[in-house]
């Protein structure tokens, strides 16, 4: 999506099954002057450009659920993309950063050591592990709003359908087991199954959608 230029089409690819999905969180620093979704809103918009919005990495889902949100709520924030999520996590805790969404996984041990303040999940819902953060549309200021990393299987392009349904049957058989479920939940991810046709119609979807949200926060494709 943000390279004019790829050695493979990944639409191309045959879409088995989806099988997990994860919100981000919303973080900020502990005496950052915002400890909501509100609060972020109303000092953005009181003086724009001034508050940065940290990302680990051009083009990362982080960075773009950060410009999903600004362009919804309608808010200019500086932008910063740093190398990497340690590097991002550590310019919210050094004070160069006032803004992150990240993994649940990648920075939940800082929200539980209360290093971070976690003020919204990114999904539409609340997130299980961090059941006291609510999602960012409870605000009211954003809605539509929904952010969430997803995982899935493919095979090569033009995969037999019957093989594609005997790998579908068989990935879902398996992330149907208690254990699995649970030890992929304390991970900061959950379970989410699909046939065939709605992950290969949910990816195109995606890519639609964040090709758009590219277009309006003017990244160009390199």
């Amino acid at each position: 999506m943000t390279r004019k230029h790829v050695p493979y089409d990944t639409l191309a690819l045959t879409p088995v099954a989806q099988v997990a999905t994860a919100s981000l969180l919303m973080l900020t620093r502990l005496d950052f002057p915002a400890s909501s979704v509100k609060d972020v809103i109303a000092l953005a918009k009181a003086e724009p450009g001034k508050y940065i919005l940290a990302a680990p990495g051009f083009a990362a889902t982080q960075q773009f659920a950060g410009e999903l949100f600004k362009q919804i709520a309608g808010i200019d924030m500086l932008d910063v993309a740093f190398g990497t999520t340690p590097e991002a996590i550590n310019a919210l805790l050094g004070h160069h950063a006032d803004v992150l969404f990240e993994t649940i996984g990648a920075s939940l041990g800082q929200v539980r050591a209360g290093t971070l303040r976690a003020i919204a999940v990114t999904g539409k819902d609340r997130f299980p592990t961090v059941p006291d953060v609510p999602a960012a549309v409870e605000s009211g200021l954003v809605p539509g709003f929904d952010v969430t990393t997803w995982y899935g299987i493919f095979g090569p392009p033009g995969l037999p359908a019957p093989v594609v349904e005997r790998l579908n049957r068989t990935l879902m058989d398996v992330i149907a087991d208690d254990k699995v479920r649970e030890r992929i939940l304390t991970a900061g991810v959950m379970v989410k199954g699909s046939s065939a046709g709605d992950f290969g119609a949910f990816m195109a979807s995606e890519f639609k959608r964040w090709n758009e949200v590219r277009e309006a926060a003017g990244i160009a494709q390199q």
